[in-house]
């Protein structure tokens, strides 16, 4: 092989050396530069995750508080529901009692009417008997 072949290969030996060690000095700076954004990435991240974490305590909290409410609310309307049935059952009764106290009232009113008239036919008949005899 000649020398300028040997010259020309060793020239472009040198340029793809400081070709790559120019591309590896840039990578280097890359892969720094990516993991100082990788970490203020991390630790910005952090005290989010953890409020996340926080919030998703929290509202699994409401959860149970909702679930622990929805329950009472079946439990109260229930309640209702009974307060009405026995709301009826009790109008049922004074209206009973008061068909039965109208009954009597109207029994008395004709018990007396007859009491009534039998005192005031027997007094005619005794007023009749004293003044005939008088």
């Amino acid at each position: 092989m000649s020398p300028v072949y040997l010259t020309i290969i060793t020239l472009a030996i040198v340029v793809v050396a400081v070709v790559l060690t120019s591309l590896l000095l840039e990578l280097k700076i890359t892969l720094r530069t990516l993991k100082q954004a990788v970490e203020s990435t991390e630790s910005s991240l952090k005290p989010a995750l953890e409020e996340l974490r926080e919030n998703l305590r929290s509202l699994k909290h409401v959860e149970d508080n909702v679930s622990v409410v929805s329950e009472d609310v079946k439990v109260f309307t229930t309640s209702v529901r009974e307060i009405g049935e026995n709301v009826r059952h009790v109008s049922k009764n004074v209206k009973q009692l008061s068909n039965l106290a109208n009954d009597l009232t109207s029994e008395a009113i004709v018990n007396i009417s007859g009491f009534r008239a039998g005192i005031r036919v027997a007094t005619e008949v005794l007023m009749r008997r004293v003044l005939k005899k008088g």
